[in-house]
């Protein structure tokens, strides 16, 4: 029994209306056409949620920062191969390790 039609018949029992189940099946159909429909007449096919909207601006804070941070990080690659007078390509950095605060932290790298 599919979902709507389900929902009829409790309905209908629970209010003790009395209908053959052709008539059951017309009002589930209608039921479903109307929920199908409820967004587009109410207009949220067309508002932006409100969480959408919020994860959205979230994500572009986070790409901004993500791209400053990486802007950082190659001025200061730059810096590093500059003082000690190697090329940039030369300077790795590792950050692959964590203090007891979480915090990270890394080292600076010069290929021989």
């Amino acid at each position: 029994m599919d979902y709507w039609r389900e929902c009829i018949d409790i309905a209908f029992d629970e209010a003790g209306i009395e209908a053959s189940e052709a008539q059951r099946e017309e009002v589930a159909g209608s039921v479903e056409g109307g929920f199908e429909n409820y967004g587009m007449a109410h207009g949220h096919d067309v508002i932006a949620s409100p969480v959408e909207s919020q994860k959205d601006r979230q994500i572009a804070n986070l790409k901004a920062e993500i791209a400053r941070l990486e802007q950082d990080i190659d001025i200061f690659r730059s810096s590093v191969a500059r003082r000690n007078r190697v090329s940039e390509d030369r300077v790795y950095l590792d950050r692959s390790f964590t203090d007891s605060h979480g915090k990270g932290h890394g080292s600076v790298m010069i290929e021989p």
